[in-house]
């Protein structure tokens, strides 16, 4: 177990005094952090500590962490993207565009709003997916 791991963890755990920690909640929250590059989930405890009104769960900091390994726009920002003519747009807001008939089906939708919810709608589904996919293979430091 990673020193730096067990202080990510520790730190985590002194923020939030007013939950109670059973035995194994140390252990576990190491075990499974253990994995992820150390700068980078320091980075997202230290967001989470700031942030967060109730402890937060593995899943929390792995998401947040897998967040900033794939610089995923938000729906937002990926919705801005495709309607922004001149910016790069992010290969999964392509691939959801390409879903929805393309950049200028998109563009030229009679029913904007309804349009930009379904695009909002299956890009925060896929990215999640892909959020999901990269906590069980890619944040591995080591398998």
């Amino acid at each position: 177990m990673a020193a730096r791991t067990k202080d990510i963890v520790a730190r985590l755990i002194a923020a939030f005094p007013q939950t109670a920690m059973r035995d194994q909640t140390e252990g576990i929250y190491n075990a499974r952090l253990g994995d992820l590059d150390s700068e980078a989930a320091s980075r997202a405890v230290d967001e989470l500590i700031t942030t967060s009104t109730t402890f937060p769960t593995i899943a929390e900091i792995r998401n947040l962490v897998a967040e900033e390994v794939l610089r995923l726009p938000t729906p937002e920002q990926a919705y801005a993207s495709i309607m922004d003519r001149k910016g790069e747009v992010h290969d999964l807001a392509r691939r959801v565009a390409d879903l929805h008939g393309g950049f200028f089906n998109l563009r030229t939708s009679e029913n904007p709003s309804i349009t930009r919810a379904q695009f909002l709608k299956t890009y925060a589904e896929l990215r999640a997916e892909e959020i999901r996919k990269a906590n069980l293979s890619q944040l591995r430091v080591a398998a």
